[in-house]
């Protein structure tokens, strides 16, 4: 790998908390789950759909690590 190829530590660090943070959010979301007898009732589907949103947000971190990355060797 060159250098100019390289991660620079900072977005790695970014990537690594972002990867924590999915792994975090998926294994709570897991036990969630795992925790509630169906059928489910409103409050427990609202605790899943904030769970889920939470999950949701993953991408748009994602996106914003890559489009910030792209700039900074772009330049």
């Amino acid at each position: 790998m060159t250098e100019s190829n390289r991660l620079p530590e900072s977005y790695a660090s970014r990537w690594a908390s972002l990867l924590a943070e999915n792994s975090i959010l998926n294994k709570q979301h897991d036990e969630l789950v795992a925790s509630f007898l169906r059928p489910f009732s409103s409050q427990q589907i609202a605790q899943l759909n904030a769970s889920a949103a939470r999950l949701g947000t993953l991408p748009a971190k994602v996106q914003q690590l890559v489009e910030d990355w792209a700039k900074s060797v772009a330049i």
